[in-house]
């Protein structure tokens, strides 16, 4: 018979992306495949006996019999509702491995044990897909609402998945990687590249796609990086064939080694280019094994290396045996890729880097110093073409195991993310810094059980101001039973009362060597330098120096990073030009050094309407000249401003302007020094019960 599918089977919807390092260092090579989930013995669903279903499976109805089971779910048994949904599915698949031949598409084809199978075939693959999909709504109804279950293992076609990476793309879709295992938990075999995708901020995952499949060999240890330039993302990855072992490589007594790949796309990951190697300029002739993140790389965002691409990665060499942690990096946006700076010392691996705010660079890595189960820490002020000697810090411990490191554009805060047990992999903890990883806070803790890698990414637009997100590895007996993604607000963190919501329509305003989109009224001066918007005035100027758009918003939320190290300045919203040494009337949110910043003015109006309660942003008298973030969001009579995560300013019901421009200020007859570097903003639609503002033309 046929292949009838319920409506709660997904299929899969494209091919090609990059699996993560099943790590090669993640000690759980030698524990057995999971057993096979069973329902408990005499279980029945209403409407549902196993006794019929196992019938229908001996009878070959094999997919005909799992719609039956999943539409009477959908029916009266939701899976979200019923646990023993996930039983289900998995028995039926092993009856029918034991079942024997099912006809497939017009074609009868031998079904085989899901643990056991290791050649891809199409039909396993789909059939896999539909499965995870069920299991992985069923388990994510009991976590949090802002925790999902992104990979379920125990499917057909995977056993299971392990290695997250996660990326925001340029259209602030999230992507979730991971490496999908078909013969095991083991780090070798049949390993391939696959991943889910969201364009909801985390609430719904797409159908499982398979970014690269090589066989029977490994592919895995997903890397991805974007390229702001142009929203490309690179892929970095690993292979070697599936019948060579880490301690075989490592030795050199493998029939093939480690190799190097990048793998590319350029419409936001909807569909990736054939696998090209690299393994020639990344990987030495005398290291054996090698590894590429797994996480995620970086752009570089200032000095004189600002654009490059670099990718953390470890390698071990062949002689010592010793373990390195290194970066590779492309500067010419992924057309080539060269080894870059080495950690002086050994017994470091799997590390993560981020940019800090004075454009150095921490690298945070795995630590094999078995009497210091702290993380290994290292810098760089070159790029990462060199790195200080490796220190560890025992503010993060860990058990020896991946984790993950991610910056807030500007690099004013760091977040890190790890199994915090220095005798196990459970405790799957969240930690900020606000000094460029020289302290961390206490820390969140996502799930107390079982857990082990785990990928962050900033989301919420490239400003990454509306929160951050978590992809890890956890379960209640094995860390390795789910992978789920968790959404983590800047309050969890201690930097802001507000939830955040991730974005997919911000723009940037300041393009970097250009402006176009605005206009200057006279007064001061304009200028780009090595990506930072220069403004300056003098105190015997009495004209205000404005830069103003070109057009108007209602509506919006905007975020804008700057550093002011001399006299007032501010960020104009729904503003109207007048043509007089003021320029404008409408709301401004102050800039400057003192506690005022954040504050709320209107000019040729009110004047001041709030001020920022002094106790509340204590910690912002001392930041005059670091860079520093602003966010505000306007939506009807209502607008609040943050600054650095603190809440400073906000209106209910306000009667001011809800259209207009928005302007940058020099203010007239002061020495001023301010410098821009970005400015995003997303349009908000109006509420439809909303009046229309009365200025409104």
């Amino acid at each position: 018979m046929g292949s009838p599918r319920s409506a709660a089977f997904t299929t899969v919807s494209r091919l090609m992306s990059p699996r993560q390092y099943g790590s090669a260092h993640s000690t759980e090579t030698s524990q057995p495949p999971p057993d096979q989930i069973a329902p408990p013995q005499g279980a029945s669903l209403p409407g549902t006996k196993l006794g019929f279903m196992t019938a229908v499976l001996r009878s070959h109805a094999v997919f005909g019999m799992i719609s039956i089971v999943l539409s009477h779910s959908s029916t009266s048994i939701p899976p979200t509702a019923c646990p023993a949904a996930p039983c289900m599915a998995t028995a039926a698949l092993s009856l029918a491995a034991a079942a024997g031949p099912i006809n497939i598409d017009g074609k009868e084809q031998p079904m085989k044990s899901p643990f056991a199978d290791s050649h891809h075939t199409a039909s396993r693959r789909a059939l896999a897909v539909q499965v995870i999909a069920i299991l992985t709504a069923s388990a994510s109804s009991s976590l949090p609402v802002e925790e999902r279950v992104v990979f379920q293992s125990g499917g057909n076609a995977y056993d299971t998945f392990r290695i997250p990476a996660l990326i925001e793309a340029g259209n602030g879709d999230l992507l979730a990687f991971a490496e999908g295992r078909v013969g095991g938990r083991g780090d070798s075999g049949d390993i391939d590249l696959v991943l889910r995708r969201s364009s909801d901020g985390g609430d719904t995952w797409s159908d499982l796609e398979v970014v690269w499949d090589d066989g029977v060999h490994t592919c895995g240890n997903p890397c991805p990086v974007v390229d702001w330039s142009d929203g490309t993302i690179h892929l970095l990855a690993t292979r070697n064939l599936g019948h060579d072992h880490e301690s075989e490589i490592i030795a050199g007594t493998s029939e093939g080694t480690r190799t190097v790949w990048v793998i590319t796309s350029t419409d936001h990951g909807a569909t990736w280019n054939t696998p090209r190697e690299i393994t020639s300029t990344a990987k030495r002739p005398d290291w054996t094994w090698y590894a590429t993140g797994p996480g995620n790389g970086i752009q570089l965002q200032s000095g004189p290396k600002a654009g490059r691409l670099l990718i953390p990665c470890d390698h071990i060499e062949s002689e010592t045996k010793h373990y390195y942690s290194h970066c590779i990096a492309s500067d010419d946006h992924g057309k080539t890729w060269t080894i870059v700076g080495r950690t002086p010392s050994h017994q470091v691996n799997e590390c993560a880097v981020a940019e800090i705010e004075d454009g150095s660079l921490l690298l945070n890595m795995r630590n094999y110093d078995r009497s210091k189960r702290a993380r290994a820490l290292s810098r760089s002020t070159d790029g990462g073409d060199t790195w200080s000697e490796v220190t560890r810090d025992p503010a993060l411990p860990e058990p020896i195991c991946q984790a993950s490191m991610v910056a807030c554009p500007g690099g004013r805060v760091l977040v890190f993310s790890n199994p915090a047990n220095p005798s196990g992999r459970t405790n799957m903890t969240v930690r900020r810094s606000r000094d460029g990883g020289r302290t961390w806070s206490k820390g969140n803790v996502l799930h107390a059980g079982p857990s082990a890698y785990s990928s962050l990414a900033t989301v919420g637009g490239r400003e990454g101001l509306a929160g951050f997100a978590c992809l890890y590895e956890a379960g209640e007996k094995h860390p390795y039973e789910q992978i789920r993604f968790r959404r983590i607000n800047r309050r969890m963190l201690g930097l802001d009362r507000d939830h955040g919501r991730v974005a997919n329509d911000w723009t940037e305003l300041l393009v970097p060597g250009s402006l176009d989109g605005w206009h200057i009224l006279p007064g001061g001066t304009w200028a780009w330098n090595a990506g930072v918007l220069e403004g300056r005035i003098t105190k015997d100027d009495p004209r205000h120096g404005l830069l103003v758009t070109d057009r108007e918003y209602d509506d919006f939320e905007a975020v804008l990073s700057f550093r002011i190290t001399k006299g007032d300045s501010g960020f104009y919203h729904r503003v109207e030009e007048l043509g007089d040494a003021i320029g404008v009337r409408g709301f401004q949110a102050e800039i400057d050094p003192t506690p005022e910043v954040g504050g709320l003015y209107e000019t040729r109006g009110r004047g001041w309407v709030i001020k920022p309660d002094p106790a509340m942003i204590e910690e912002l008298r001392s930041r005059s000249g670091e860079w520093m973030e602003m966010r505000v969001r306007a939506v009807g009579g209502d607008v609040d401003v943050f600054v650095d995560g603190y809440p400073t300013a906000s209106l209910r019901n306000d009667p001011g302007r809800r259209r207009g421009r928005l302007a940058l200020q020099l203010h007239a007859n002061q020495d001023v020094v301010v410098d821009f570097r970005s400015l995003r903003i997303r349009e908000l639609g109006r509420k439809s019960d909303d009046p229309p503002p009365a200025d409104r033309p």
